[in-house]
């Protein structure tokens, strides 16, 4: 596939400050990664992103979100 315009990716990641971790393992089973921003940034190094990429999180930092532009 051939996109030749730009664009955003938007992959959000549940962070590794989740003070929530053990109840969604443990108890719901939700086998999530979490993810610190470090870890999302090196995912993105080996990206063709890598010069575009921004990691953003909300207020607690439960939520994590790589943001990758494609330029035109």
């Amino acid at each position: 596939m051939n996109i030749s315009t730009g664009g955003t990716l938007i992959i959000g990641n549940f962070g590794s400050r989740n003070q929530h971790k053990a109840f969604l393992d443990q108890i719901l089973q939700w086998k999530i990664i979490h993810r610190s921003v470090d870890d999302l940034r090196e995912i993105f190094a080996k990206s063709h992103f890598v010069n575009s990429v921004e990691i953003a999180t909300e207020e607690s930092g439960v939520n994590l979100f790589a943001l990758a532009r494609k330029l035109e």
